[in-house]
């Protein structure tokens, strides 16, 4: 260990030698002045309709980056959690067979990383080398997030997660040693933007506790500073570096392993991150944004695509919409959206208030995905109103699933499986939109992008199965909460589905 650390110290220098005598930065003193401020939470609740979940592993993080040109200082605070783990279930095959008697994990741990990185760029062209070390230290054990977690919790009227702490609570300080190198080339040259192919590699180092070893391919549309949109896929190997591995430790690991794959979305002042395991179906999403880009100079002349980032209430709850719009023609865009939910499928006060090691928790991820055109009204009051109307058309999927992993022996098989869950349902959907965007679009912009509101509404319209199915699906809550309540059938007015919303457009000049 200690000759794989000197060797890891070694070539840290190397790199760093070697890379400043490429870079004129470190002459300009404006290379090391702070020019962003990057504040971000992850959780698995930001599944994007893409993963599933069943609230065990990294249950949320907090990420504070303060950057300059040459160097960047991260904080990151994570709650791993473990709700209940049996031996003998596989993580990734959800179908695992119920064993009363096995042996039972629950668990979780706090990690604390602040690590002190720089960046290097030793060759910058159409094919680039950047390198970014780093070196920090990192806290695990008991420091609170517990508390921070059900405080949450309560706010939102989700049951509390209380939870042992792995091997007691006992807090250790380990010494981070971080290395990331990205290898990259241009394929082509907008006005303001690239498409990048690229490789990165990186190994994450939590000395004494936890090694993370991970290598990506990715295709980006990025500018100087950030991946506009980008797709990644790749392979990670994580393993313990200690001698008393927790089992929720164990767990964590276990899901972190294989392979990769994910998007960003990065508007410059507004970002989202997503990345999944296809092997198990676990996935993970963060949402942040830059405090400095609200002080960049002004360089947005037209948006050559847009992002609306809502809520919208479908069925019983408010749901995540996400809608991407590329203008042609004028007036028109072309339209990509999404709307989805990864929460409780129970009413709130009913879910805050089981006793959820004797009673089954049920999770439902309603999403649909849908493609079409937007059609831009004449816009009135001076540019501050402009109404619009969308058509789409794509698939609706509903997907219920039965979380065992918090249940006693004595309530571990689910009683009256009435309905099929664990299946994803797909229907065929035409999705008709209006709304109003708000503000004119050169009012509010903040570097190379522009925000305005919008408030909208709309109905689903779904296409196969059968009316009962459907119904079902709209009324579950009630349905869990009396089984033998008598599921009535909507007749055809199960298949149209009304929503309203409201969101911010955010548009980025390429």
């Amino acid at each position: 260990m200690k000759k794989r650390l000197a060797l890891f110290l070694c070539l840290l220098t190397a790199i760093s030698l070697f890379a400043s005598d490429f870079l004129g930065d470190f002459n300009k003193r404006e290379s090391y002045i702070p020019d962003h401020i990057v504040l971000s939470t992850g959780n698995d609740l930001f599944n994007f309709g893409i993963s599933r979940n069943d609230d065990d592993q990294l249950s949320y993080s907090f990420d504070f980056q303060l950057e300059a040109p040459l160097w960047y200082l991260r904080f990151n605070a994570n709650g791993i959690t473990n709700r209940g783990w049996r031996d003998g279930w596989d993580m990734a095959d959800y179908s695992r067979p119920f064993n009363p008697g096995a042996h039972v994990i629950r668990g979780r741990y706090d990690s604390i990383e602040t690590v002190l990185g720089m960046k290097l760029r030793p060759v910058e062209d159409d094919f680039y080398v950047h390198l970014y070390p780093e070196i920090g230290f990192a806290l695990t054990g008991d420091y609170g997030w517990e508390w921070g977690q059900n405080v949450i919790h309560k706010i939102m009227n989700i049951h509390e997660v209380v939870l042992p702490y792995d091997n007691a609570g006992e807090r250790n300080v380990h010494m981070m040693m971080d290395l990331r190198a990205n290898l990259g080339y241009k394929i082509y040259n907008f006005e303001r933007t690239s498409l990048i192919a690229e490789v990165e590699a990186s190994t994450k180092n939590i000395i004494g506790f936890q090694s993370e070893n991970q290598i990506l391919g990715r295709v980006s549309v990025s500018t100087m500073t950030h991946d506009l949109i980008g797709f990644h896929v790749g392979y990670m190997y994580a393993t313990d570096l200690g001698d008393d591995t927790s089992y929720t430790q164990d767990l964590y690991i276990r899901y972190l392993n294989g392979l990769r794959a994910g998007f960003t979305v990065d508007t410059g002042i507004f970002f989202v991150k997503y990345t999944c395991s296809p092997m198990n179906n676990y996935g993970y999403g963060y949402l942040g944004f830059d405090v400095m880009e609200f002080f960049k100079p002004r360089t947005w002349e037209e948006s050559d695509a847009f992002m609306r980032f809502s809520g919208a209430g479908f069925y019983d709850r408010s749901y995540n919409y996400i809608s991407l719009g590329i203008p042609f023609a004028g007036d028109f865009a072309f339209m990509v959206k999404s709307s989805y939910l990864g929460g409780d499928a129970m009413m709130p006060k009913q879910e805050a208030s089981e006793d959820l090691n004797k009673n089954v928790r049920f999770k439902r991820d309603y999403s649909f995905f849908s493609a079409g055109v937007r059609y831009n009204l004449p816009e009135f009051l001076y540019g501050y109103v402009t109404p619009f109307v969308e058509l789409t058309a794509g698939l609706q999927i509903f997907r219920i699933w039965v979380l065992n992993n918090q249940l006693d022996d004595d309530h571990l098989i689910v009683k009256n499986p009435s309905y099929k869950f664990d299946l994803d349902n797909y229907y065929g959907l035409i999705s008709f939109e209006g709304g109003l965007t708000l503000l004119p679009e050169n009012l509010l912009v903040f570097g190379d992008t522009s925000a305005q509101v919008e408030l909208f509404g709309g109905v689903n319209v779904i296409f196969g199965g059968s009316t009962l199915e459907l119904s079902f699906y709209r009324f579950l809550h009630r349905w869990l909460e009396d089984l033998d309540y008598p599921l009535d059938d909507m007749g055809t007015d199960a298949r149209f589905i009304p929503y309203f919303g409201f969101g911010v457009k955010l548009g980025f000049d390429l």
